[in-house]
């Protein structure tokens, strides 16, 4: 018998054939449809980031500035707005102050964002006690150089007597107010030095004695009458 031809191909190992045109264009279409996808999970992904990074610079700007705002003489506090110095020059800050009474003020801080996103922190200020400026005095030891006739604890001589000190302070440098005098001779003694006393006193510069401290001293001593 002959041989009989067989014109089967088998299903698996047989001969590759090249790709048709659709299938090439199929093909590329996924290559730039997983290309889309996959950039718009980054720029997804990337706008979250870009907020919290903003977040924390703007908390961080609004923490330093509401120092800054602690630190202020309570008098001295006054609404203002602007923007924060370079490299953060982006961003904006407003000042508000609201009265609660009349010897409290509620400080409210509010920082603006590049995007326009808006931060706020709030705090309220007080003006120093006598008691605690009375603390405030023995705590820096000034007792250990002036005395205080009505105070026994208060025995010191190498400083002026500050007997009727509220009284007499407006009147030690023309032009001064008995307050702008007395911060000035905790900060710097010697710029006004009592007839009969040395420069003895080194005075107590910012990073020495806060806003807060030297405002509750100086309260303190206005009440010397």
């Amino acid at each position: 018998m002959g041989a009989v031809s067989d014109d089967r191909r088998p299903i698996l190992g047989g001969p590759s054939r090249g790709l048709t045109l659709l299938e090439v264009v199929f093909a590329v279409v996924l290559v730039l449809l997983a290309a889309v996808f996959v950039m718009t999970l980054m720029a997804e992904g990337g706008r979250p980031l870009v907020k919290a990074q903003m977040t924390t610079t703007a908390s961080m700007l609004a923490q330093s500035k509401m120092d800054v705002l602690m630190g202020t003489p309570f008098d001295s506090l006054v609404a203002e707005s602007g923007k924060f110095p370079a490299p953060n020059d982006r961003y904006k800050f407003e000042v508000s102050l609201s009265a609660l009474d009349s010897t409290v003020k509620r400080v409210r801080l509010t920082v603006v964002t590049p995007q326009g996103a808006r931060l706020e922190m709030t705090a309220l200020r007080a003006p120093p006690t006598e008691d605690v400026g009375q603390k405030k005095f023995q705590e820096y030891g000034c007792q250990a150089c002036h005395a205080i006739s009505k105070y026994t604890w208060a025995t010191g001589t190498e400083g002026p007597n500050l007997d009727r000190m509220a009284e007499i302070a407006g009147t030690r440098v023309p032009g001064m107010s008995a307050e702008t005098y007395l911060r000035e001779s905790v900060r710097d003694p010697a710029a006004y030095v009592v007839d009969g006393y040395g420069p003895n006193m080194g005075g107590y510069p910012l990073t020495m004695m806060p806003e807060d401290d030297l405002d509750a001293v100086v309260t303190f001593m206005m009440t010397l009458k």
